[in-house]
């Protein structure tokens, strides 16, 4: 379940062109090894809209992993539940979600963006461009 904590929006009204940007939270209920376990994501996703026929219509979309974390849903401790090996697979932001994920049975996607990559930086340049008015090309790599 995807949890909205709040939206931002930038607007350049005499172009037309707005950025808007939601912070939200993954939150999913997993039992592992007879433990039950909450697992939240938080994320951040951009979108850059732009006036058509009259009409606010998104024209691009990206999603970024922020952090995550695990909460016993009974109170408890969760020793042992996570390695540290299995967790160093993935990058900070998703990879608790990702190891979770991938202990029930479900494939994990293992080069998702984080606000610790490169594209981070890109994006925001991208949205400084895209209020100015100028073409935004968000394929970085």
């Amino acid at each position: 379940m995807h949890r909205e904590n709040g939206t931002l929006v930038d607007l350049n009204l005499p172009l037309d062109q707005a950025i808007g940007k939601m912070k939200a939270t993954i939150n999913q209920r997993f039992v592992i090894e007879d433990t039950p376990i909450d697992v939240e994501c938080d994320c951040r996703f951009i979108f850059w809209c732009l006036i058509e026929d009259g009409e606010w219509k998104v024209k691009y979309s990206h999603l970024f992993y922020e952090k995550d974390k695990v909460i016993a849903a009974d109170g408890k401790n969760l020793p042992g539940l996570f390695t540290k090996e299995e967790l160093e697979k993935y990058p900070e932001g998703y990879r608790y979600l990702a190891v979770a994920q991938h202990k029930t049975g479900h494939p994990i996607l293992e080069y998702l963006p984080t606000m610790m990559g490169r594209s981070f930086g890109k994006m925001y340049e991208a949205m400084a461009a895209w209020l100015r008015g100028e073409y935004v090309d968000l394929n970085w790599d």
